[in-house]
């Protein structure tokens, strides 16, 4: 037998084959780490967004136009729902960490008296999508099944320093 396949090298061949995929990982663990040091972040280690900067979400409800900002979070559990007007509720959340699931999400709730119920969904990756006319979102519709109201908003990303929106 040769000193490759003896029982004391980790990665030796005269193992059963779930115990080779093991060990193989094992042994390639400190090479991806060598290598992912050296190639710096990829896209699914996407480093977390800078402090200074804001999520600014321009909503519009009943003839009115308000603003709702986003701050980044570890965790989106805390983040409070908004009342707009007497039937929606909405929330945006930006989640910072884990920096590989950094990411914007816009929620609208129905505010039903059973309880808030999730009718509109909107997601966004991070990095973020570059600032368009309506931010990154577009501009999004959301409307009252029960009361024929609408609700529009969109966000953008913006610099806290300066109060203007990042391209």
């Amino acid at each position: 037998m040769s000193k490759l396949n003896s029982g004391a090298m980790p990665c030796a061949n005269n193992r059963p084959s779930f115990v080779k995929r093991i060990t193989a990982r094992a042994c390639l663990a400190p090479c991806a780490a060598a290598l992912a040091a050296l190639l710096g972040p990829t896209v699914s280690q996407a480093q977390p967004p800078a402090p200074a900067q804001v999520i600014a979400c321009h909503y519009t409800y009943g003839g009115q136009t308000k603003l709702l900002e986003a701050h980044p979070v570890a965790s989106p559990y805390a983040v409070p729902k908004i009342q707009v007007g007497s039937y929606f509720l909405l929330r945006a959340v930006w989640q910072a960490e884990p920096a590989a699931h950094a990411a914007v999400n816009i929620y609208t709730y129905a505010d039903n008296s059973d309880g808030p119920v999730i009718i509109h969904q909107a997601s966004f990756s991070w990095p973020l999508p570059r600032n368009g006319r309506y931010g990154f979102t577009g501009l999004q519709r959301v409307y009252e099944p029960m009361r024929d109201g609408e609700l529009l908003y969109w966000c953008e990303l913006r610099s806290l320093d300066t109060g203007k929106s990042k391209p």
